[in-house]
């Protein structure tokens, strides 16, 4: 479908179709046999016109019928991932110090304060109860916390977290917000990655004692 690879040919995401129902996930999960976990793409939904063919988003119009067909495609072939387990799972790296609250926890924040103030117009029921269902659904509990922490493509610096959390925030914002898909996360966690040696350039520290530059 997408062919996302590392610089060594490696899938970055595996392809997969059950039930004709086409989705990414991550290999580093599944290596674990315990996260059980997806990503949608466009394909395998039952929308029609510009929605075509899996919208999971009440807030783009489509006939909520639909929108719902396409919610139980989607976890029928990834199969259900409960958001308590993963926070749980969150909170255990945490303390053991695997991974910083930097990066998710700018992440999500920039993401709520940008569906308040861009998102809330879509909705004309109750504001929190919209956020607590964009923030618990799709995948950016699975994506602030376990993919966008990773070592190797998140900036090291913490100035560097901290935007990098930003821009990826922003960006899942623009994308579920603005755009004809309901999900985004795993995309504004690849943008953001390319932007990393630009971020970690302007935020590495300077050592002790160091002038000026003349």
């Amino acid at each position: 479908m997408l062919g996302f690879k590392y610089k060594n040919d490696e899938h970055i995401f595996n392809e997969k179709i059950v039930n004709d129902v086409p989705f990414l996930s991550y290999p580093l999960f599944e290596n674990t046999g315990i996260v059980n976990h997806g990503f949608s793409t466009r394909l395998g939904g039952v929308s029609k016109g510009c929605w075509t063919s899996m919208n999971i988003s009440i807030t783009r119009g489509d006939d909520p019928e639909d929108v719902e067909i396409n919610k139980e495609r989607i976890a029928g072939a990834i199969g259900e991932t409960s958001v308590i387990a993963l926070l749980i799972g969150a909170i255990f790296l945490i303390l053991m110090g695997v991974i910083d609250l930097r990066i998710p926890g700018t992440y999500i924040l920039t993401f709520v304060v940008f569906i308040v103030l861009f998102g809330g117009h879509l909705t004309s029921g109750d504001l929190g109860q919209f956020v607590v269902q964009e923030v618990c659904g799709g995948g950016l509990i699975l994506g602030a916390f376990f993919m966008a922490t990773d070592y190797v493509t998140s900036p090291i610096t913490p100035k560097g977290k901290i935007i990098y959390g930003i821009i990826c925030g922003c960006l899942l914002g623009i994308f579920r917000m603005f755009g004809a898909s309901a999900e985004g996360c795993s995309y504004s966690i690849i943008f953001a990655n390319m932007l990393v040696p630009l971020i970690e350039r302007f935020t590495i520290p300077k050592p002790f004692g160091k002038g000026g530059e003349k």
